[in-house]
């Protein structure tokens, strides 16, 4: 692994995003965290549609996942999760995401484990206050800020073992785009 994460930018122009945010919002339901059915707004608060047989943005994603795994990581994956995560952060509702890692590694069952984590914010930050997000290096397990995510259309891609976050909305509405790459667990 050369590096904690990387990001492509311009991976969606405007009206993509704006197409993705009209599609999905209608479909939107309020986020639960891990196998829970029940949604934890002291952890995590935020509304979420599954983007299912999107294969345009299937397609621009996967790229970004191989080119990223390529360059960056080196990280045994060997799939797609085919259901990318259209997410809503809303000031009103408080909206969040405490830190938290997207590896499964405390599920020994798995035959598959999130080894790669992507995020696109979808509308332009000026529409929003607070939201952001941070990443926590293991090195040094400081949290910063990932400035790179506040142009939208960009993708970060990072390994699932590390640590991040949302920070709380505080005004207007963050839309983001989620997606992993899944391997073999971690050994």
């Amino acid at each position: 692994m050369k590096t904690q994460y990387c990001y492509f930018p311009d991976q969606f122009d405007e009206n993509e995003r704006k197409e993705i945010i009209y599609k999905y919002s209608k479909y939107l339901f309020k986020a639960s965290v891990g196998a829970s059915e029940e949604p934890s707004n002291d952890w995590r608060s935020s509304n979420i549609a599954w983007m299912k047989d999107d294969s345009k943005v299937y397609s621009k994603i996967s790229k970004i996942f191989k080119d990223a795994n390529k360059q960056f990581f080196g990280i045994d994956v060997d799939y797609l999760d085919l259901d990318i995560q259209f997410t809503e952060y809303v000031a009103e509702e408080e909206g969040h995401y405490k830190t938290h890692i997207d590896s499964q590694l405390w599920e020994l069952n798995n035959c598959f484990d999130r080894k790669l984590s992507l995020v696109i914010l979808l509308n332009d930050p000026h529409e929003f206050e607070g939201g952001e997000f941070e990443l926590t290096n293991l090195l040094t397990q400081k949290s910063g800020k990932v400035e790179e995510l506040l142009n939208p259309g960009t993708a970060i891609v990072f390994p699932g073992i590390f640590p991040h976050k949302v920070n709380k909305i505080t005004k207007g509405k963050r839309y983001t785009l989620v997606a992993w790459a899944y391997g073999n667990p971690w050994r």
